[in-house]
């Protein structure tokens, strides 16, 4: 969305980005290193914390815009959220060493979900607690 009075957008795409190509480099850094000290039992989820409103976006992909990639508001209906999950692609570099190059397939799409794409969590940090109680309850840790 584009402010009105000016070629300010709403959203700050570039800083989400950056912030989901940090926690996976990190996720990854880590996950290297666990991996050399022989910690082998672990579970990494990248988490990116936030003071920035959480929305979901629902539309019908034929609303979309092919020439300017965009959405006529009127088509679009954004939702409040505590947290949510959003499949990042990660850089080619993080994944050339996360060890997942066997079983190679020959399905494209398969590939890119083994190797480059990242599930993000995003929360808002008034909403960290919660979003915890439910990680545990979602994805329980092995030592409990």
């Amino acid at each position: 969305m584009n402010r009105s009075g000016g070629d300010k957008r709403v959203s700050a795409t570039e800083a989400i980005e950056d912030a989901f190509q940090q926690v996976t480099l990190g996720q990854a850094g880590l996950a290297h290193r666990l991996k050399a000290a022989r910690a082998l039992s672990f579970r990494l989820l990248p988490v990116v914390v936030t003071t920035a409103e959480v929305l979901s976006a629902h539309f019908a992909t034929a609303d979309v815009s092919l020439d300017r990639g965009s959405i006529d508001l009127k088509n679009l209906k954004l939702e409040p959220r505590r947290w949510l999950a959003v499949n990042f692609r990660i850089k080619d570099s993080i994944c050339e060493g996360s060890g997942l190059t066997t079983n190679r397939t020959i399905d494209l799409a398969t590939d890119l979900e083994a190797r480059q794409v990242r599930t993000v969590f995003v929360v808002e940090a008034m909403h960290i607690q919660p979003f915890l109680i439910w990680l545990e309850g979602s994805f329980p840790s092995t030592g409990s």
